[in-house]
């Protein structure tokens, strides 16, 4: 699908034990026709205030990132090898493995970065959203907290996946997964139990949505490291 048929919608956070909602909205963007769109999602447990750099330029203008970050950053580069790093408010230098070449090819697309670990690591890859259903709601779940034992995700009382730390870092770029168009809180557990991990209250799965759902944070963190969960939604 080209990239004019999708708009950012949210990426909204819930830290589940102090039972608090973070819920951001960013403005529909527009982007030249010889743009791509590139999301950092800000996933690693550290706790950190960051800078996105593009060589010696830096990316976020408007203020430091806390990590992980309820806040969907969304870029636009020209075709060209761009040289990503990371540095914090104070301008120390992140991890070497956090910095990556981003190399973007002559056409127009959706990348998606993920930052993710501590130490801190960044992987980045080509949307494909080609055979996406525009019937059913599109989602991948990703169960990046480092020390999670398996989890099951559900929307309401279904069950709309289930993750592993191992798997979700060998399989960043998988496919979506198709489910039935709904509303309702989503809910991470300990995998076939009862027990609650994290969740967000309110969200929409609608027809045609798109949406990397992904639980973060630090076994046994507090504050800006606790455990969180963040949906990462596009609407056509």
């Amino acid at each position: 699908m080209s990239i004019k048929k999708f708009r950012y919608l949210a990426l909204v956070a819930v830290v589940a034990m102090l039972g608090t909602t973070s819920c951001l909205k960013d403005p529909t963007p527009s982007t030249p026709d010889y743009s791509s769109a590139v999301a950092f999602v800000l996933a690693s447990p550290t706790g950190d205030s960051l800078d996105i750099y593009d060589g010696s330029t830096k990316l976020t203008g408007n203020g430091s990132i806390i990590t992980p970050s309820s806040r969907l950053n969304v870029g636009y580069f020209d075709p060209g090898s761009h040289l990503i790093s990371f540095k914090t408010s104070t301008g120390a230098p992140y991890p070497a493995e956090s910095s990556f070449a981003l190399n973007l090819d002559s056409t127009k697309n959706i990348y998606t970065v993920f930052m993710y670990d501590n130490p801190a690591k960044s992987i980045y890859f080509k949307e494909d959203f080609s055979d996406l259903s525009t019937t059913k709601a599109n989602i991948r779940f990703y169960n990046l907290c480092q020390d999670m034992p398996a989890v099951d995700l559900y929307i309401g009382n279904t069950k709309i996946g289930s993750a592993t730390y191992p798997e979700s870092l060998s399989e960043m770029s998988r496919p979506f997964t198709e489910i039935d168009a709904a509303y309702g809180n989503l809910t991470v557990k300990l995998a076939g139990t009862d027990s609650t991990v994290a969740g967000i209250v309110g969200v929409q799965m609608g027809a045609g949505y798109v949406s990397n759902i992904i639980l973060t944070g630090k076994v046994g963190g507090t504050g800006n490291t606790a455990v969180k969960l963040y949906n990462m939604s596009y609407s056509n």
